[in-house]
């Protein structure tokens, strides 16, 4: 009988799975890619070109697809330099069914998760009360309410082969 982990073992193998597809995704494009297994806080995945002389920093975040949303904290509001992206990958739990990969630009993912957060925090909730801070910023795979839509950043692996060529 095999027993089913835990959610909080899933979460962990979700992340893990979803830094090893970036990886392997930006490897097969034929850049150099390695996963930092948590030794470096912002970067999950560093990634360079095969001279070492131009690199990219990746952030990577996972959720189920059909979920469409993901939680990416809020560190996404960090203003960080044109090399770092946020890859934001939905998992497809239908075996032979295709992953979606989000490439957003830091300064985009920052501008619009602090913008449209700071919109919600105007919004008194149902009962009148106001909302109340917390350190939970979200993305979207389409329009939905205060959290950031990535539609247009699907497939843009172009925008990191633009900073490491």
């Amino acid at each position: 009988m095999i027993k089913k982990k835990s959610s909080g073992a899933n979460k962990i193998a979700q992340g893990n799975a979803a830094q090893l597809l970036v990886a392997s995704e930006l490897n097969r494009r034929g850049w150099s890619a390695a996963v930092t297994l948590g030794n470096t806080p912002h970067v999950d995945v560093l990634c360079s070109n095969q001279d070492a002389t131009h690199f990219a920093f990746i952030q990577v975040k996972s959720f189920h697809i059909k979920k469409r949303s993901c939680a990416v904290g809020i560190k996404a509001e960090n203003v960080y330099t044109e090399n770092f992206f946020w890859v934001i990958v939905g998992l497809n739990d239908d075996v032979g069914q295709k992953d979606s990969f989000y490439i957003v630009p830091a300064g985009e993912m920052s501008k619009n998760v602090r913008a449209l957060h700071k919109k919600w925090l105007k919004i008194p909730k149902k009962n009148g009360a106001p909302q109340k801070d917390n350190t939970i910023r979200k993305v979207h795979v389409g329009k939905s309410g205060y959290d950031y839509d990535i539609c247009q950043w699907q497939d843009r692996w172009d925008l990191i082969d633009n900073v490491i060529m």
